[in-house]
């Protein structure tokens, strides 16, 4: 709606939303299936983080020991928006921390940190919500929730909409 009041053409690259379609997607796991879904408790960050060594990540904790949940939503447009440079030793660091962990979670941050050093994605898959599905299980993917799979095969159907925002951490456009 806000494109719209500020009068951005259906085709200008800046939109992010061209049609008024939610994009809802439900999936069916055709094999064991590990994916991150939604954002976990701001505690769960909050405890990842402090075995994190990095400024960021002790800033991280910080904003979310005084605000909690409320903290984020704030905290992941903050992280987004990081000087290259900052972001990729927050993501070594956070994969470093990782690979010091047990847990699927842990694992696949530190696997990310291995095949994608610094890539800002490895930090917003600390915030996100570890699910792993077996066979024949279905999930749902939630409009406006960032997700990411991780391995397997499934099926994944989707409401018709060009509504996908990538939370900064991939292009649209």
């Amino acid at each position: 709606e806000k494109e719209n009041t500020a009068g951005l053409r259906i085709d200008d690259p800046r939109r992010n939303y061209r049609d008024p379609n939610e994009k809802v997607e439900a999936a069916y796991a055709l094999t064991e299936f590990e994916h991150l879904n939604g954002i976990q408790f701001a505690k769960e960050i909050a405890e990842y983080f402090r075995t994190v060594e990095n400024p960021a990540a002790k800033e991280i904790v910080v904003r979310l020991e005084a605000f909690g949940q409320e903290a984020v939503a704030p905290l992941f447009k903050w992280v987004a928006q990081l000087a290259d440079d900052e972001i990729a030793a927050l993501a070594r660091s956070t994969a470093a921390a990782a690979r010091k962990m047990e847990g699927r979670h842990a694992h696949w941050i530190g696997w990310m940190g291995d095949h994608y050093p610094g890539d800002k994605g490895i930090v917003f898959a600390a915030f996100l919500r570890y699910d792993a599905v077996k066979p024949g299980q279905m999930f749902v993917n939630r409009a406006g929730v960032p997700h990411a799979h991780l391995q397997g095969t499934c099926i994944e159907v989707m409401e018709n909409s060009d509504n996908v925002v990538r939370c900064g951490i991939t292009p649209k456009n």
